[in-house]
C-alpha cells in the first residue's frame, strides 16, 4: 500500500509541473434545442484541429489546454446540426452559456442501432471494458421486446442464468455481483417476474452504460459489473409522449414543461394477461411507474427529483390446469394420475426508489454532484409440488411425494453520496468522493415447511475514493483507491485500482486494467431448491470477510473507417473469496450465516467484437471463448467444478438493415454452449408424519455427489423483426385524429430455428437412469405492435 501511495504522490507532482504550462479550460453544457434535454456524447472541438472532448452523462464538457486568442468551437452530434461558437480566450477559464443543438432532420435509413465510437462517452476513454447499447438497439432487437436486460444478453461476456430468469452472469461472476443503478440509485432485483424483464420503461431511458470489469475506484460494492441507466429530464418546449395499448399490456409516456425553468416526465406500464390467467387458473399482473421533475437554478445548478415504483404478483396453480386437462381422457388411470398432481407457484415483489440529485458547476474546472436516495425491495416467493397415490378401496395414502419452498426477503437502503471533479490543468483530472449508507436486510427460508433460517441485519457502510487521471502524450493513466468501512467487519477495506491507455498509430488503442474489489453482501443461491431462481436474495456479511476479486484485463481497439470499431479483450478474474449457501447442511432454526460455505473461483477468457455501420447495415458481431470455475472445501468433496453460468463458446450478433426510408429489418443471432447442469444419479427418501392421513409418508429427492457433472446441448436461436412507419390507412387516420407526430407498426418473428430443439432443462427422472429434456422453442412465435408518438 505504501508503494501505491508513493506512486500517486510522484504522479501528482509530475503532472502539476506539466500543468503549469499555458492553456485554459473552456466548459459548458450541450442540450437539445427542442426538448432542453442534455445531450450525451456530443463532440466539442476547436475547428480545424484535433483538440476536442465529449460531453458526459450530464451533457457537460471541459475542453482543456486552449491557448489565448480567438477560436471557433465546433459542437456536433450524429443526430443534430453542427453548431459553431466563437470564443475569445484571454488567460482566464471560461464557462459558456448553455449550447443548444437543433435536431437534424434525418430519414429512417440514416438511423443506426449503434452510436459512433460509443466507448468515448463521458470520461470513459480510459476504461478497459465498456459496453454501450443505444436505445435504438434495444427497440430493434426482436427478442429484447423493448427491454434493457434482454438486450444486454446480446453483448459479449453477458450470459443469462436460465431461460426463464432475468438474472445475468457477467464474465463468469455470480448474478449478485452486478450492481444495477438508475440515475445513480442502486436497485435490488429490478425485474418483473411474469416476463423476466426489467422494470425500466424504455421511453424514459436516455443512456445505458455497462462496465464489465476493471472499473475505477468511484464504483464499489460489486465485483463483476456496473450497469447504470440514465433517464430523461423532460421536454421544455411542449407536451410530447407515446402510448401503446394492447389486449394484455399498456405502456404510456409523456414529458412537458412545468415552468420556464422546470420539466417533468411521467411514465407507466401495466401487464395483465387476461386470457392466460383464465386458461391457467392464474392471477398474474405487474405495473411500474416513473416520475421525474427537474428544475434549473441558473446556468450553474440543476436539481432533479426522481421516483420509481413497481409491483409484481404471480399466482399459478398448474395442478388446476392438469385436472382440467385430465377430463379429456377416458382412461381412469390417466385421470387419476393428473388429478393427484398439484403444482403451484406464488411470487410477490415490489420496488420503490426515490432520489434527489444536485449538479453544480462551481467553476470551469470544478464540478460537484450530490445525491441522496432511498431504495426499497420486498419479495415473498413460494412454490410447491405434491403427488399423492391412494388406495381406491380403503382411501389410505401409500405414496406421497411432497416438496415446497418459501423465501422471503426485504432490503432498505438509505444512501447519501457526493463526488467532486477538479481539473487543475491541461494534463490532469482529479475526482474525489464519498458515500454513507444505512441498510436493513431480512431473509427467511423454508423448505418442506421447515425453517432453514431467519435473520435480520442492519449494517452501515462508509466509503471514499480518489482517482487521478493523467495525460502524458499518448499515454493516459488513471490510478485510484477506494476505502471502505463496513460495520459487520472490523477491518478497513482498501481497494487500489489502475487503468492505462496507450494511443498507437493507425487509429489503434491499447488498454489495460488491474484492480482489487470487495463486496459486502452475497445472495442465497436457491437455484437448487426453486424451479428457477428469479431474483437475488441478498444477504449481508456479519463478522465475515467480504467477497474479494482481482481483475486483470488487457484490451485492444482499432477504428475501421469512420463508422466501425474492432475490440479485443483478454480477461482473468481471480475470485479469491466466494461464498455459497448450503441450506440443507445445518439443523433447523440456526441463523442463515451458519450455512455459508467459503470457497474460491476464477474466470478467464477472450472477447472479440466488431461493431459499426456499413451503408444500410449496422450492428455488431461478437465471439467469446471463456471458462468459469468454482471450488468449496465443504461442498462435493472440495473438487473444482464448472460454474452453472459457464459457456465455453458464445457467438452473438445483431444486424439492422434499413431497406427504405420507412421500412427497416433487424436480425438477432445467438449460438452458444449449453449451461453446465447436475444430473442426479441417486435417490434419497425422507419420511415425515402427515397429520391429514395420520401416517408416515415418504418424500423422494434426487441427489448426486458431483456438481454440474453434465452440460446441456448447444443453444441456437435466430429472431427477425420489422419496423414500418405508417403512411396510409387507418393508422394515419388515427394518428391525425390524435394529433400525433408519427406512428409505427412492428412485427417480431421469434425462434426461426425452432427446428433445432434448444434444451433448457433436464426434468426430474421418471424412471431409473432416464431423464427427459425440456425446451420451450417448439414453435416460432409472431407478435405485432403499434405505437403512436406525440
Amino acid at each position: 500500500m505504501k508503494k501505491i501511495q508513493f506512486l500517486l504522490i510522484i504522479l501528482f507532482i509530475v503532472t502539476l509541473s506539466l500543468n503549469a504550462q499555458q492553456g485554459v479550460t473552456i466548459s459548458g453544457v450541450v442540450s437539445d434545442l427542442e426538448t432542453n434535454e442534455t445531450i450525451i456524447g456530443a463532440t466539442v472541438r476547436i475547428k480545424d484541429t484535433y483538440s476536442g472532448t465529449v460531453t458526459n452523462v450530464n451533457g457537460f464538457f471541459q475542453l482543456r489546454g486552449v491557448e489565448n486568442g480567438t477560436h471557433i468551437l465546433e459542437v456536433a452530434h450524429i443526430a443534430y446540426k453542427t453548431k459553431e461558437i466563437k470564443v475569445t480566450v484571454t488567460g482566464k477559464n471560461l464557462l459558456l452559456e448553455e449550447t443548444k443543438l437543433a435536431p437534424e432532420s434525418i430519414s429512417i435509413d440514416e438511423v443506426s442501432v449503434v452510436e459512433l465510437r460509443p466507448e468515448k462517452l463521458g470520461d470513459r476513454e480510459v476504461e478497459t471494458s465498456v459496453r454501450e447499447i443505444s436505445m435504438k438497439a434495444v427497440q430493434l432487437i426482436p427478442t429484447a421486446r423493448n427491454d434493457v436486460f434482454r438486450a444486454l444478453k446480446f453483448l459479449p461476456g453477458i450470459e443469462s442464468s436460465s431461460p426463464l430468469s432475468p438474472l445475468v452472469s457477467i464474465r463468469g461472476g455470480d448474478p449478485n455481483e452486478n450492481m444495477v443503478m438508475i440515475d445513480g440509485v442502486v436497485l435490488y432485483n429490478p425485474y418483473h417476474v411474469s416476463t423476466s424483464a426489467g422494470i425500466f420503461n424504455t421511453n424514459t431511458v436516455k443512456d445505458i452504460e455497462l462496465l464489465v470489469g476493471g472499473f475505477g475506484a468511484e464504483y464499489g460494492g460489486r465485483n463483476s459489473s456496473i450497469i447504470n441507466v440514465t433517464t430523461k429530464d423532460g421536454n421544455s418546449n411542449g407536451f410530447h409522449g407515446e402510448f401503446q395499448p394492447t389486449s394484455n399490456h399498456f405502456k404510456g409516456f409523456c414529458e412537458f414543461p412545468v415552468t420556464a425553468n422546470s420539466t417533468m416526465t411521467l411514465a407507466a406500464r401495466a401487464y395483465y394477461p387476461i386470457a392466460g390467467n383464465f386458461m391457467t387458473y392464474a392471477n398474474t399482473y405487474y405495473y411500474d411507474m416513473n416520475l421525474s421533475y427537474t428544475f434549473k437554478l441558473g446556468k450553474r445548478n440543476s436539481m432533479s427529483i426522481k421516483y420509481l415504483t413497481s409491483r409484481d404478483v404471480s399466482k399459478l396453480n398448474v395442478g388446476n390446469f392438469y385436472k382440467y386437462f385430465a377430463n379429456s381422457f377416458a382412461d381412469e388411470d390417466i385421470k387419476d394420475a393428473f388429478n393427484n398432481l398439484d403444482l403451484n407457484n406464488s411470487n410477490k415483489w415490489n420496488n420503490n426508489a426515490i432520489t434527489l440529485i444536485n449538479r453544480s458547476i462551481l467553476s470551469p474546472t470544478l464540478t460537484l454532484r450530490t445525491q441522496v436516495y432511498g431504495s426499497f425491495h420486498n419479495s415473498d416467493n413460494s412454490s410447491g409440488m405434491r403427488y399423492r397415490i391412494t388406495d381406491d378401496e380403503t382411501g389410505d395414502v401409500y405414496f406421497n411425494d411432497n416438496y415446497s419452498t418459501n423465501f422471503e426477503s426485504y432490503i432498505h437502503d438509505l444512501t447519501a453520496k457526493a463526488s467532486l471533479t477538479w481539473i487543475p490543468g491541461v494534463y490532469q483530472t482529479i475526482k474525489i468522493g464519498g458515500e454513507a449508507s444505512s441498510y436493513k436486510f431480512f431473509n427467511a427460508a423454508k423448505i418442506n415447511d421447515f425453517s432453514k433460517g431467519e435473520e435480520s441485519v442492519k449494517p452501515n457502510l462508509l466509503a471514499g475514493f480518489i482517482e487521478d487521471k493523467i495525460k502524458l502524450g499518448p499515454v493516459i493513466l488513471r490510478p485510484g483507491v477506494r476505502i471502505t468501512k463496513y460495520s459487520g467487519n472490523d477491518d478497513i477495506g482498501i481497494e487500489p485500482r489502475s487503468n492505462i491507455l496507450l494511443k498507437l498509430p493507425w487509429d489503434m488503442e491499447l488498454k489495460a486494467a488491474w484492480g482489487i474489489y470487495y463486496q459486502y453482501l452475497t445472495s442465497m443461491n436457491t437455484a437448487e431448491y426453486e424451479f428457477t431462481q428469479m431474483l437475488d436474495y441478498y444477504y449481508p456479511f456479519h463478522n465475515r470477510e467480504p467477497l474479494k476479486s482481482t481483475h486483470y484485463i488487457v484490451g485492444f481497439n482499432k477504428d475501421i473507417g469512420k463508422t466501425s470499431t474492432l475490440t479485443f479483450d483478454v480477461f482473468y478474474k481471480d475470485m479469491e473469496r466466494l461464498y455459497t449457501f448450503d441450506l440443507m447442511a445445518a439443523s433447523d432454526g440456526e441463523s442463515l450465516g451458519d450455512k455459508l460455505l467459503e470457497g474460491s473461483g476464477r474466470s478467464y477468457g477472450v472477447e472479440m467484437m466488431l461493431m459499426g455501420k456499413i451503408k444500410s447495415f449496422s450492428g455488431w458481431l461478437s465471439y467469446t471463448l471463456s471458462r468459469s470455475e468454482r471450488e468449496f472445501p465443504g461442498f462435493v468433496g472440495g473438487d473444482t467444478f464448472l460454474s452453472e453460468y459457464d459457456r465455453t463458446h458464445a457467438l452473438k450478433g445483431v444486424v439492422n438493415y434499413q431497406l427504405t426510408d420507412v421500412v427497416s429489418y433487424s436480425l438477432a443471432l445467438q449460438c452458444m454452449s449449453g449451461h453446465p447442469t447436475t444430473i442426479a444419479r441417486t435417490q434419497q427418501v425422507y419420511y415425515y408424519y402427515d397429520p391429514v392421513s395420520n401416517s408416515i409418508i415418504p418424500s423422494t429427492q434426487y441427489v448426486d455427489d458431483k456438481k454440474n457433472n453434465a452440460r446441456l446441448p448447444f443453444v441456437i436461436q435466430m429472431d427477425m423483426g420489422l419496423k414500418k412507419r405508417i403512411r396510409s390507412g387507418f393508422g394515419v387516420k388515427l394518428e391525425k385524429f390524435l394529433k400525433a407526430d408519427e406512428s409505427f407498426l412492428t412485427v417480431d418473428i421469434v425462434n426461426l430455428t425452432f427446428f433445432y430443439r434448444n434444451i433448457e432443462y433436464y426434468s426430474v427422472p421418471g424412471f431409473e437412469d432416464m431423464y427427459f429434456p425440456v425446451g420451450f422453442n417448439y414453435l416460432p412465435s409472431v407478435s405485432f405492435g403499434y405505437s403512436i408518438k406525440f
